[in-house]
């Protein structure tokens, strides 16, 4: 019939118009002999095996036309030339494994050149439609006659070709569901289908930003690559749909020869086409050199991320399975027994991207409020103070949101809470998707049961049959009815639809553990629309978005979800091995899991494994491992407290980036939750490093504790004060924060420092020094000093009212803290509107008659004070000066401690110059010192060495009067 069909060709310039009519009327007539063809019941004599072979040849030829017309660029790499170069060059092509690399580039390099302005011809454009065409019937043709080897080798070799080409959209859509149909009629070809898929995959671009030209059925408009559609489909295809199920679809009969293992053996040939995949995949990345290595790695996670694109998606429910395939064989690869280091780090790479997405996905469906997913999780329950004019999922009762009651459960929903398309509501004759869904599986239950007894046709009653098996109608059935509802109404009018659904049941089945006994009513639910004719039969009204839910919810019980954990503990365990290569790509896995989900740091064997690296021998990981603990503190306070201990510890490490990290990581655990209990803690382990070898690291402990406590806050307790208080609440907090540090300090001097750099702000950068320090920001320092030295003296106060040895325990911080304001500055203590507020205030507590250690401690500190206040004073009281001398004077006499006695020798003769009476005082040691020899004696060499360190205190003493 087509002997005298020549080769003709549109892919000429300029077109011949006979040829073009030649080849318009070759197409038709290809058209019509395989309409005829595919159609069921037509006489074996039609399908003449020469016919069908040069309609193939025929079909090919003019595909190839079609692609060079559409892509310049492919027509300049593979148009035969003048010298009688060979026509297609497939040969060339899909054969040369080591020139793949090189080929790829070059066809790069011309895409470059290329004119963007390109367009299909309009002769073209008609051969191509009609192509497609011809495509699908050669896609139904393939379930009616057995073709040859050597057309369906054909077939495949020009259907994978057009996916090297741009511009043709439509006709590689329509190849890619020939592959599939090939793919599942043609078993015996399956590896060769695999080995073709990858030699395409090995000519595409290896750039991370690879075309991707498959349009997903999404509102977000995404799009894969095409060879990631391929695969996606033949896996699809590969779950082997009887044809009985797939010819007879208008019929009801469930009378099939297949026994009850045929799902899981479906299920375990899905496996296999995975295996068949990745197996070459990974064989090919580890014969390779480096350079094509790294481009094999950028192609497997551009795949990677398609397929994470189209996880949990309705209509791809082979995703899940094509990544798990790959997650076991990546944890061969990444095992502690494999010796190939790039190897085991790509495959950390991939794996702790996959566990990353599963990560994510879990925290989605934990946190959905979508009304369906609740109901899967919880048990049934009637709330009775539920208002019955109330929706049952917002419990909103707007009259203006379109509000129906359902039939079945008799609850009350907005048709927008649960999902659904509202103007298709009054179709649906008012039930809700659950007792829809719950209608459909109890007819096809007791429907199946029925056809899985030999001879007996169904006699028996319904509703008997439902009530027996209603018990046994789990929610999660229910969930799966209307993914499978949403497939059969929104499917295509092709057969991939079934084979989706057909897929999705054979998941099912196999994590069903009394799935065998439930044979015939999974078959049912494949064919529900042709089982079932009452009104509960009617499809899905849910919206694509709500599906999407669905999905999610149902992915979390796959056993790609539940295999996280096995991915988790190997990274975990690969944060232990020798090679730091590997523990540094491990923690980078681990860090992207931790970012879609930081709870898992909580988790007591991550902990453990993240702490461990916290002493890693290689400070790039250190400071790593604390990197992806502080990156999760502000969001995460309860992390933070968990990991304290350790990360405390590293602030004495001997890297500096470490020892900055950690204290950087430690204020934010501070600043992130103004109650965090171990804020005391913190502030030690920070001030310890004031005195770092590192100018740097002192830079930011004294910038640390400036945002802790000195910082001018816009907070509301900044304008509140407590009762009789001239200090704001905030800084009275502040001011307790740096006391109870204080109590924990063995000396106050570190504080001295920090208070000192504070006050002049010399820590900041650089850059900002060079412009010079705000004079702002510098009073704004020193008011909230003076504010807190007020404070100070007022927590005095308060404190002394407590019994006299208890108080003085615990005004010693107190007092401390004013001491080293005072170290720094003792202006800060001398306010302009009272100087002498700080002096007379303190005075009253020498006459303490304690002569221990807690109170020489506390004494010495306040003498201080006072003796640095009193030369700021221009006017002293002569009644506080006449009580503070004989106070002074008593002291000397009756205290044990020689820095008692040295302070009071010294604040004596601070009084005594203030108010003009220093020759008086100089008399008055004098005779004391006398008394003092006379009192001791000279026999003894220890009162000798007491009476030269008296006089030493003298000598000092009578310095200041010059």
């Amino acid at each position: 019939m087509f002997d005298d069909i020549p080769q003709l060709s549109i892919a000429v310039s300029p077109p011949d118009a006979d040829v073009i009519s030649s080849i318009y009327c070759a197409l038709e007539a290809i058209h019509a002999a395989l309409a005829i063809m595919a159609h069921n019941g037509m006489p074996k004599m039609l399908y003449k095996e020469e016919n069908i072979e040069r309609i193939l040849e025929f079909s090919r030829h003019q595909i190839m036309d079609v692609m060079f017309t559409c892509d310049p660029v492919y027509r300049a790499l593979h148009k035969p030339n003048n010298d009688g170069a060979p026509e297609d060059g497939e040969d060339e092509e899909l054969g040369d494994l080591g020139s793949a690399s090189k080929k790829r580039r070059t066809s790069i390099g011309a895409k470059v050149r290329k004119s963007r302005t390109s367009r299909m011809s309009s002769v073209a454009n008609v051969v191509l439609q009609k192509l497609c065409t011809i495509l699908s019937f050669l896609k139904d043709l393939l379930s009616i006659e057995r073709l040859s080897d050597s057309c369906i080798l054909q077939l495949l070799r020009v259907s994978l070709q057009t996916l090297l080409v741009d511009n043709i959209q439509v006709l590689q859509l329509k190849a890619i569901g020939l592959i599939g149909g090939i793919y599942h009629t043609y078993t015996q070809h399956r590896a060769y289908v695999m080995d073709e898929t990858l030699q395409v995959l090995l000519k595409l671009p290896f750039s991370k930003r690879v075309p991707r030209a498959y349009h997903l059925p999404d509102e977000e408009q995404r799009q894969i690559q095409l060879i990631t559609a391929l695969l996606i489909q033949v896996v699809h295809y590969s779950a082997n749909l009887p044809e009985v199920l797939r010819g007879a679809l208008r019929n009801s009969s469930l009378e099939i020869s297949i026994d009850a293992e045929f799902p899981t053996k479906c299920h375990e040939a899905v496996t296999e086409s995975c295996c068949l995949f990745w197996s070459r995949v990974l064989q090919r990345y580890t014969g390779t050199k480096t350079q094509d290595a790294s481009e094999l790695k950028i192609m497997m996670e551009n795949i990677v991320m398609d397929l994470l694109t189209t996880l949990n998606l309705p209509e791809y429910p082979a995703s899940g399975p094509i990544l798990e395939v790959l997650c076991v064989l990546l944890l061969q690869n990444a095992g502690p027994k494999s010796k190939d280091t790039a190897a085991r780090t790509m495959a950390i790479d991939l794996l702790g991207t996959i566990a990353a997405r599963l990560k994510h996905d879990a925290v989605l469906y934990r946190k959905e409020k979508f009304w369906i997913v609740p109901e899967f999780i919880s048990v049934d329950s009637v709330d009775p103070d539920h208002p019955g004019d109330a929706c049952s999922v917002c419990m909103d009762t707007r009259i203006e949101k379109s509000l129906f009651v359902c039939e079945g459960c008799e609850k009350p929903f907005h048709v927008d809470c649960i999902g659904g398309r509202e103007q298709e509501v009054p179709s649906r004759n008012s039930y809700c998707q659950i007792c829809i869904c719950e209608k459909q599986l109890l007819v096809l239950k007791t429907y199946g049961e029925n056809q899985g007894q030999d001879g007996q046709k169904s006699n028996r009653n319904h509703s008997g049959n439902s009530s027996r098996a209603a018990d046994t109608i789990t929610k999660q059935e229910i969930m799966q009815q209307m993914l499978l509802n949403y497939l059969q109404d929104a499917g295509s009018t092709g057969d991939l639809h079934l084979f989706i659904r057909w897929f999705y049941l054979c998941l099912w089945y196999k994590d069903d553990p009394g799935s065998q006994q439930k044979f015939y009513y999974y078959l049912a639910r494949l064919k529900s629309k042709e089982i079932i004719h009452d009104s509960c039969s009617r499809l899905s009204f849910l919206t694509r978005d709500s599906v999407k839910k669905i999905t999610l919810a149902l992915g979390q019980n796959s056993s790609f979800a539940r295999g996280f954990d096995k991915i988790l503990q190997m990274l975990l365990a690969s944060l232990r091995e020798n090679s730091p290569v590997i523990r540094a790509k491990a923690l980078r896995a681990v860090s992207i899991i931790v970012e879609a989900d930081p709870e898992v740091l909580c988790d007591k064997i991550v902990q453990t494994a993240v702490e461990g690296r916290f002493c890693d021998s290689a400070i790039s990981v250190r400071e790593a491992a604390l990197e992806l603990v502080g990156r999760h503190i502000a969001s995460h306070p309860d992390v933070g407290l968990k990991y304290f201990e350790k990360v405390a510890e590293r602030i004495k490490d001997t890297g500096i980036s470490v020892r900055k990290r950690a204290i950087k990581i430690i204020r934010d655990m501070c600043t992130s939750s103004s109650d965090f209990s171990e804020f005391t803690t913190a502030c030690v382990e920070i001030i310890s490093r004031i005195n770092d070898e590192e100018a740097s690291v002192q830079d930011l402990v004294c910038k640390t504790f400036y945002e802790f406590w000195f910082e001018e806050h816009s907070s509301s307790q900044s304008h509140l004060y407590k009762d009789g208080s001239c200090v704001p609440l905030e800084v009275t907090k502040k001011t307790e924060q740096v006391v109870d540090m204080l109590r924990r300090l063995s000396s106050h001097q570190p504080l001295v420092t920090v208070i000192k750099r504070i006050l002049t702000l010399d820590f900041f950068p650089q850059s900002a020094k060079a412009v010079g320090v705000n004079p702002v920001l510098l009073a704004s320092v020193r008011h909230r000093c003076e504010l807190m030295c007020k404070c100070l003296l007022e927590k005095i106060l308060q404190v002394s009212e407590m019994s006299s040895e208890e108080g003085e325990g615990h005004m010693i911080p107190y007092v401390l803290l004013l001491h080293a304001f005072c170290l720094v500055d003792p202006t800060l203590c001398a306010p302009a509107s009272d100087p002498s507020q700080f002096v007379v205030t303190l005075q009253p507590y020498l006459k303490s008659q304690s002569d221990n250690q807690v109170s020489a401690r506390l004494l010495e500190s306040i003498i201080f004070i006072i003796d640095s206040v009193l030369p700021l004073m221009r006017k002293f009281p002569q009644s506080v000066a006449v009580e503070l001398e004989q106070d002074l004077k008593q002291m000397i006499v009756r205290h044990s401690f020689l820095t008692i006695v040295h302070a009071c020798i010294k604040c004596l003769c601070s009084v005594s110059k203030v108010a003009g009476k220093g020759a008086g005082i100089v008399e008055y040691l004098i005779q004391l010192f006398y008394k003092r020899l006379d009192a001791l004696g000279f026999d003894n060499k220890q009162v000798g060495s007491s009476v030269m360190k008296f006089y030493d205190l003298l000598n000092v003493s009578f310095s200041m009067f010059g």
